[in-house]
């Protein structure tokens, strides 16, 4: 049996910044992206950001 996945949900503290960090990782810009939601189409399936904003904020140094 084969499973697909349709897509993957990410809650984040920071939507701008998680959308900018996901974007440069990417290598894509958003199919869609409000001031609490994104999401990345990725052949197939999809990647979808949802603000959290009592979620302790993270810090990346890049991909």
């Amino acid at each position: 049996m084969k499973v697909k996945i349709g897509v993957s949900f990410y809650y984040v503290g920071d939507i701008k910044a998680a959308i900018a960090a996901y974007s440069s990782l990417l290598g894509r810009t958003t199919s869609y992206a409000d001031d609490d939601w994104a999401r990345f189409d990725l052949a197939g399936s999809a990647l979808a950001l949802h603000l959290h904003p009592e979620l302790p904020r993270t810090k990346c140094s890049g991909p």
